[in-house]
């Protein structure tokens, strides 16, 4: 899904009322990965990293930080 169908991160908040939110698309040529992303790892300096199959600077798949704002960046 997603641009370029790259994959997206999005949030689902439960309450007050149930909802879904798209906050990050990946880019479309795959510079922070793509192909979606493993289960998301919540790390004590507070933010997330995951890992996805596809993109990164070989094409290999990526290692990515998302912090609380959801900003995303490569870690690897």
């Amino acid at each position: 899904g997603g641009r370029g169908n790259k994959g997206t991160v999005y949030r689902l908040t439960l309450t007050p009322t149930p909802a879904f939110e798209v906050v990050f698309h990946f880019p479309e040529d795959g510079s922070l990965g793509a192909g979606g992303i493993s289960e998301l790892v919540a790390h004590p300096d507070g933010n997330y990293y995951a890992i996805t199959p596809g993109g990164g600077q070989s094409n290999l798949g990526a290692v990515i930080r998302i912090t609380p704002e959801f900003k995303v960046s490569p870690v690897y």
